[in-house]
């Protein structure tokens, strides 16, 4: 028979290891700030970065004809938005790297085509440049085949305060997003 001590000690490791799961860290990261910048949106109002302070949003870089990243990751989104349980779920800026042959209506109809919330973004050559240099991003037409941009596959969680807090890469699943964002 055990005694009350080693009782109560067993009970006690018991509801810590009921409890442990609950308790695992989450994903989100500080991984810094994003600095003001101006662009237009589909319609051709000029947007401000800061004017998206006090809502999470979800930022992305890339162009309309992309035959494989965009595409993809706006997939992944859309299975994530219609999995998820949260009623206010981040809008998705779609912030074009091809200011050429996004015109607004190509915009508007290519970000039609998906339920989640999205606002197309744009501007002239260096203000994308500026744009592109807060999130640390790269982009430029590819020198084998002009058709295509070159850019980076990445997705930014952003809180309410413009910190981003996670990098979704695209090796990553609908699952993980819809958990990183239900956890933003």
């Amino acid at each position: 028979m055990l005694s009350t001590k080693t009782a109560t000690l067993f009970l006690m490791v018991l509801s810590l290891l009921a409890v442990l799961p609950a308790c695992k860290p989450s994903p989100l990261k500080e991984l810094g700030t994003i600095e003001s910048f101006k662009l237009q949106d589909a319609d051709g109002n000029t947007v401000n970065w800061s004017s998206f302070r006090g809502q999470p949003v979800l930022v992305f870089f890339g162009y309309t004809y992309c035959p494989d990243f965009c595409p993809m990751t706006l997939h992944k989104i859309e299975k994530a938005y219609k999995a998820s349980e949260s009623s206010d779920w981040p809008t998705l800026l779609f912030i074009s790297v091809d200011p050429e042959r996004d015109t607004p209506a190509a915009l508007k109809e290519y970000l039609g085509k998906f339920s989640f919330p999205s606002r197309a973004l744009t501007g002239s050559e260096e203000e994308l440049r500026l744009a592109a240099k807060r999130f640390g991003v790269t982009f430029y037409q590819d020198p084998a085949n002009p058709e295509l941009m070159q850019h980076s596959p990445v997705l930014f969680l952003i809180d309410e305060d413009a910190t981003i807090r996670y990098l979704f890469k695209f090796s990553q699943t609908a699952d993980e997003l819809t958990d990183l964002v239900n956890a933003l």
